[in-house]
C-alpha cells in the first residue's frame, strides 16, 4: 500500500510541474522582434540574450490574456492585478515567469499595444522612444546593473510582449532559425 501511495504521489506531483512547462514555438513575428532587439543592442555594444522557451510563454501568455480577457494595455493579468500607483501590486507581475513556469527568477516586462496589429518594429519603435522601456532594452538607468541571461517574445492581436530575466532559463533557449 505504501508502494502505491508514493507512485501515485510521484506521478501527481510530476504530471503537475510537466503541465506548468508548455511546449512553446515563436511566430516569424516573434523571431522578427527578437532578432530587432539583439541588432540593437550588439550596435550599442551590449551582448545578445539568449531567446528563453520559459519566459516566451509568459510572453505569448500575457498577450493572449491582454487580447482575449482585458482588451487594453497593462502589465497586470485577468488573475494577477497590476496598478502604477501602488508598488505592492509589482511583484505580481515580477513573479509571473516562476508562477507560470519552471523559471526560478523574477521576470520584467515590456509591453505594447497597436490599434489594429502589433508589429515588430512598431512595438520596438514605440520601446525605444520611451525611456523606461528603453532602459530595460539597453541596461541603463535603474537597470545598469542587470545582466540579462533570458529573454522571451509574444505577439498577440494587438499585442506585444517582451520579458527579460536575470536567470539562465532551465528549460533552455530556442536555436537561432534562419533568417526571414
Amino acid at each position: 500500500m505504501k508502494t502505491l501511495i508514493a507512485i501515485l504521489f510521484f506521478v501527481l506531483f510530476f504530471s503537475g510541474i510537466q503541465e506548468q512547462e508548455k511546449e512553446v514555438v515563436p511566430s516569424d513575428l516573434e523571431w522578427e522582434l527578437y532578432d530587432i532587439i539583439n541588432k540593437y543592442r550588439k550596435q550599442r555594444k551590449l551582448p545578445e540574450i539568449p531567446f528563453s522557451k520559459s519566459l516566451t510563454q509568459v510572453a505569448q501568455e500575457h498577450c493572449k490574456d491582454l487580447s482575449e480577457n482585458i482588451g487594453s494595455l497593462t502589465h497586470g493579468w485577468s488573475d494577477c492585478p497590476y496598478d502604477t500607483k501602488k508598488r505592492s501590486t509589482y511583484s505580481c507581475m515580477w513573479e509571473q515567469p516562476k508562477n507560470r513556469t519552471s523559471y526560478p527568477g523574477f521576470g520584467y516586462e515590456n509591453a505594447y499595444m497597436h490599434s489594429e496589429k502589433a508589429l515588430p518594429k512598431d512595438a520596438f519603435e514605440s520601446w525605444k522612444k520611451s525611456p523606461p522601456h528603453h532602459a530595460v532594452m539597453i541596461n541603463s538607468g535603474a537597470w545598469k546593473d542587470r545582466k540579462w541571461n533570458a529573454i522571451g517574445v509574444g505577439i498577440h492581436g494587438q499585442f506585444a510582449c517582451i520579458w527579460f530575466g536575470e536567470e539562465i532559463d532551465p528549460a533552455g533557449s530556442f536555436e537561432r532559425k534562419e533568417q526571414y
